[in-house]
């Protein structure tokens, strides 16, 4: 059963990044999707992180495994950001710089190793056993509050718009479940409760909540794409019926507009000598 859920955690995550992925390189103006594939990618990492660290044989290799999952945290961090605003028709220049920034002060931070101490912590493991945890340094506090607060920023502009505009709703409550996790998973790094860390349970029921709105509202256009191109298809098959008619009335025009000229001339020369007579 854990190893289910190690592989689960990793391989749902990745092939969220690459559907998406394909999705935007088919359709480039479907922005949501590119942004979907980079926090898809961010959480693939977390995953992937989470399970070296349960394997890992010294403190510090699960150190820089947990350096690892912080990184890509901080890819996801900015992933969901731009999501959000594709996903709600925002423009949010500021938000979205300010959260790059912020992913660059993490990526600092680990470079040099400010983010966490050299003190190790064992914490219970989703599915059984225990993982080696380090502890946060201040700058390491301040860094889980920084994406505590860009995740609250998240939900609340779902959720404003939840009210208005129903497609909102479903990503709305599948990033409701993955907020529940994450502060389950903040008490946890902050030494409120002891108990396993559910991220990455939190991520992937999430990601696939927001991958089958996201799948469907595409399959959906597809299907009005296709609906609209038959439609057309039809409407060019009336106009070019309507065109070949009126061809065959213009040369049937032109038929008799010729006889009538050849009549006319034909007259005109036998009325020339009946006149002279």
């Amino acid at each position: 059963m854990r190893s289910v859920l190690i592989v689960a955690t990793i391989a749902v995550p990745l092939y969220t990044a690459i559907l998406h992925a394909w999705i935007y390189a088919q359709r480039r103006r479907e922005r949501v999707h590119l942004w979907l594939a980079v926090a898809a990618l961010g959480v693939t990492g977390m995953a992937a992180g989470v399970a070296a660290r349960e394997v890992s044989g010294s403190a510090a290799e699960a150190h820089r495994w947990q350096e690892f999952e912080m990184a890509a945290g901080a890819l996801l961090l900015v992933g969901f950001v731009r999501w959000c605003h594709a996903l709600l028709g925002l423009a949010r220049p500021r938000i979205e710089r300010a959260a790059d920034v912020f992913a660059c002060g993490v990526g600092v931070g680990l470079a040099c190793d400010g983010v966490f101490t050299d003190t190790f912590v064992l914490r219970a493991a989703l599915g059984g056993g225990h993982i080696a945890q380090a502890l946060l340094t201040p700058f390491g506090f301040a860094v889980v509050a920084g994406f505590g607060l860009f995740s609250l920023y998240v939900i609340l502009q779902l959720g404003r718009h939840a009210r208005r505009c129903p497609p909102a709703r479903a990503p709305f409550f599948a990033y409701c479940f993955f907020w529940a996790t994450l502060l389950h998973d903040i008490a946890i790094a902050v030494h409120w409760i002891d108990a396993p860390q559910i991220l990455q349970f939190g991520y992937l029921v999430m990601l696939v909540g927001l991958s089958a709105g996201l799948v469907g509202d595409f399959v959906h256009s597809m299907r009005d794409a296709e609906r609209r191109a038959t439609d057309l298809r039809v409407r060019v098959s009336e106009h070019g019926e309507a065109l070949r008619r009126k061809e065959r009335q213009l040369v049937h025009g032109e038929r008799l507009a010729a006889l009538g000229t050849l009549a006319a001339g034909v007259a005109h020369e036998i009325n020339d000598p009946l006149a002279f007579v």
